[in-house]
């Protein structure tokens, strides 16, 4: 049977863009995004007695919130490197796991391009990983929780290839729950209300970061006070230059922005990293 067109995953049309075009294309979607995310949230609080789908519905709202942190490095990036990067971006957007990695990046914001390559991005993508000592070893962990919360499925494990039947409710019997705090939202709501997502915000923040470049080429520690100083200057264009910034604005929403938002990830490697399974189960053997 043929595949059938459904209509969507269609963001690699910006490519056939202008610049001025993918700017103001980018700029009317962010808030529609926004909106996605922040009432997936608002349903997940809701349900407190119902843990897995209070999860459910958490994650379906991190991922969206991720989609926004993929589309500012689309704005983020130097036009100089946005035909080399464009194509894999675009994917990344419509990827699980490239969003769970976007998802979870704001909560590591102190490391340098090569850094956060190597220490956060090349672990979340490893093919296989064991969390902990007897734990089972799964490929792609946040996309195996990811799976193992929406579906009863059957499944097997590399220990033992048996197949048997997964609940999704057995992972919340062991005591999960839906945080009151997530990074990714934090920012992806900071950038609203300091204007981030109008269009002349969005032409603010190509303008600012356009000249720089956020790649393992320049991987030293000076990156890292780089998006200082363009976060900075990015937030005076917003608040004080253009007056873009909402009335429920606040100095939390600046701070927000300082933490939670990660180097541009333009450059990066989100592809699968190849592990040997065997290896792991001999190393977890040894724990």
């Amino acid at each position: 049977m043929g595949t059938i067109d459904t209509g969507f995953r269609k963001l690699d049309l910006l490519r056939k863009l202008s610049r001025a075009e993918q700017l103001s294309f980018l700029a009317e979607g962010f808030a529609i995004i926004l909106s996605s995310a922040t009432s997936y949230r608002t349903a997940a609080l809701q349900l407190k007695n119902f843990p897995r789908e209070a999860s459910v519905l958490n994650e379906f709202a991190k991922e969206e919130a991720a989609k926004i942190l993929i589309l500012m490095d689309v704005v983020r990036c130097p036009d100089s490197l946005l035909d080399r990067c464009l194509r894999k971006i675009c994917g990344w957007f419509y990827n699980h796991h490239a969003r769970l990695i976007y998802a979870n990046a704001p909560s590591v914001t102190g490391y340098d391009v090569v850094g956060l390559q190597e220490e956060y991005v090349d672990f979340m993508r490893q093919a296989y990983r064991v969390d902990g000592p007897g734990a089972p070893i799964v490929p792609q962990w946040e996309l195996w929780e990811r799976e193992a919360t929406l579906y009863a499925d059957v499944t097997r494990t590399i220990a033992d290839p048996q197949p048997f039947w997964h609940s999704p409710f057995h992972i919340f019997s062991q005591g999960c729950f839906t945080s009151d705090f997530e990074p990714a939202l934090e920012v992806v709501c900071a950038m609203d209300a300091l204007g981030y997502f109008t269009e002349r915000g969005v032409e603010i923040t190509a303008k600012v970061w356009r000249d720089a470049y956020f790649t393992k080429d320049h991987g030293s520690r000076r990156t890292k006070s780089l998006r200082h100083d363009l976060l900075l200057e990015t937030n005076l264009e917003h608040l004080c230059n253009e007056g873009l910034a909402k009335e429920n604005a606040t100095i939390d929403h600046l701070e927000s922005m300082r933490r939670f938002w990660q180097l541009p990830m333009y450059d990066l490697d989100l592809s699968p990293l190849p592990v040997d399974p065997q290896v792991l189960q001999q190393e977890n053997s040894y724990w």
